[in-house]
């Protein structure tokens, strides 16, 4: 299976309306918008037992979190990703370190630097003018939400469908 540890986030009626944008690629489903803290690749259900018991000792206090900013990646040449950003004086990213902190000795590694990012659309073709809709979108609210547990999951198994919770930290 495909896992990674996340931090998910309620749909706000601002990011109800970006995800109801056409033209933007593929919506992401409003159930599914979480914080990417670190990418696990396939793992074996041995190696997500691990990883569970690993980040059951990584303690945090409940935090808010602004939405703030839309973008897309790759940062130059055609779009793949839409993101809403996050200003929350970087406690994801300590939250993030935590967690690569705890899955090191797992063998565990991180893939890329950490970006603070909810996918809000997946770009699955060429699309001519995404970047220039989100100009204005650079410093945009779409609400805040709170981040009180962390979450290990699997990718969907059919395309489209809802993640799979594999463990959740307490509340």
């Amino acid at each position: 299976m495909r896992a990674f540890v996340a931090a998910d986030v309620a749909c706000t009626p601002e990011l109800a309306a970006l995800l109801a944008e056409p033209g933007l690629g593929s919506p992401a489903r409003p159930d599914g918008l979480h914080f990417t803290l670190q990418f696990l690749g396939e793992v074996t259900e041995g190696a997500a037992r691990g990883a569970a018991a690993a980040l059951a000792g990584v303690a945090f206090d409940p935090f808010d979190v602004e939405l703030r900013g839309a973008g897309a990646f790759p940062e130059s040449g055609s779009p793949r990703v839409v993101w809403v950003g996050a200003a929350d004086g970087g406690r994801l990213a300590g939250l993030a370190r935590r967690v690569e902190a705890a899955l090191a000795p797992l063998g565990f590694s991180r893939d890329r630097p950490f970006a603070p990012h909810l996918t809000v659309f997946r770009v699955k073709r060429k699309a001519g003018g995404i970047r220039e809709r989100l100009a204005g979108m650079g410093s945009a609210c779409f609400g805040t939400r709170r981040v009180d547990r962390i979450r290990l999951k699997a990718s969907p198994r059919d395309p489209g469908g809802p993640y799979e919770d594999l463990w959740e930290s307490p509340a």
